[in-house]
């Protein structure tokens, strides 16, 4: 099964890091087929780092690797970004905006499940939403703020409300404040991370340092 391991690659220091199976499934994409690190193995995706990451959990800790390993991989958005800057659809295959620039109706894929087999819904959208504003410990929150309600219509119907248009709100859902979690997956979200991407997480060695 192919795999994705996050290392500290350098002169002198070794991660063997962290590992994430195929969990093609009930996700919205494949798994990708080549990255900046190298492939250790059939079917593994080794990914150097500079520094050892103290922590999996981006809501709490800041810096950039960890959501850029797990974002897309591990976790997926409502919306994504192309290679244009176009947000794009990802866990909603459309969506539309009332006359008012207030209101968000996002149609969800009905397929999609996380990694520990749960089915992905608006309930859990609208949880993810929420627990931004509630729980992260980042002042990337503060792009969440602008949300008023969060509704799940329906399993596969999202509505977002906002309490003023904004400019800036489905551009910041791209990135990892959009991350949809599973209300079962947040417990260890340090060691655990639970998503509906392509990859699952497997594992996490620490550093080793060579003679």
């Amino acid at each position: 099964m192919p795999r994705l391991s996050v290392g500290v690659l350098s002169a002198t220091v070794l991660l063997s890091g962290i590992a994430v199976a195929a969990c093609t499934a009930g996700s919205t994409s494949a798994p990708p087929t080549g990255s900046a690190g190298s492939t250790g193995g059939r079917g593994t995706l080794n990914v150097g780092l500079t520094l050892e990451p103290a922590s999996l959990d981006f809501t709490k800790v800041d810096g950039a690797a960890i959501p850029q390993v797990l974002l897309t991989n591990v976790y997926e958005t409502l919306v994504k970004q192309n290679q244009d800057g176009k947000i794009i659809p990802s866990l909603a295959t459309s969506w539309k905006v009332s006359a008012d620039r207030r209101t968000y109706t996002f149609e969800l894929t009905p397929a999609a499940k996380f990694s520990n087999g749960d089915p992905f819904t608006a309930a859990d959208a609208v949880f993810s939403i929420n627990y931004v504003k509630s729980n992260w410990l980042l002042s990337l929150k503060s792009a969440m703020n602008v949300v008023a309600d969060a509704n799940a219509v329906s399993p596969t119907q999202l509505q977002v409300t906002l309490a003023k248009p904004s400019n800036d709100w489905l551009f910041r859902m791209t990135t990892r404040i959009g991350a949809m979690m599973d209300p079962k997956g947040v417990a260890d979200l340090a060691n655990k991370p639970v998503g509906t991407g392509p990859y699952v997480f497997d594992s996490w060695n620490a550093a080793t340092r060579s003679p």
